[in-house]
């Protein structure tokens, strides 16, 4: 006897809400549209968002910058997050994001901030080639 077809799968459903970002060529969903608290570090300035003003950063701490661990996610978000002003920190850590995303390819789902802070640090050196 053959096998009954099985049915699609139900679609994901769809944002309440889009964010215009300038340069996407459309509506790309907001965190919050999709129903996620979008951690501290994903908000911008109060100039209403990615398209229409860049996120004010976070002064870095004072002194040379830290070395972290880059074999540890925790360890590189926390530099990603204390060093977003700084655009070599900011690269650096990015370079590690990526590498642990290379070796894990579920990382950017194992912490909730990762998506937001990196997207964060995108816009804040919007412009600078070592970043992006």
């Amino acid at each position: 006897a053959a096998a009954a077809p099985t049915a699609a799968p139900a679609p994901l459903p769809r944002p309440a809400a889009a964010a215009s970002v300038a340069g996407h060529g459309g509506s790309i969903p907001t965190a919050t549209a999709w129903g996620i608290d979008a951690a501290p570090a994903a908000k911008v300035s109060a100039s209403g968002g990615f398209g229409s003003g860049r996120p004010v950063p976070r002064p870095p701490p004072d002194g040379p910058p830290q070395a972290f661990d880059r074999e540890s996610l925790d360890a590189v978000l926390a530099h990603m997050c204390d060093y977003e002003a700084v655009p070599q920190e900011s690269a650096r850590a990015a370079l590690a994001l990526s590498r642990l995303a290379r070796e894990s390819p579920a990382v950017h789902t194992d912490d909730a901030r990762v998506l937001p802070q990196l997207l964060r640090v995108m816009a804040i050196h919007e412009n600078d080639a070592q970043v992006q």
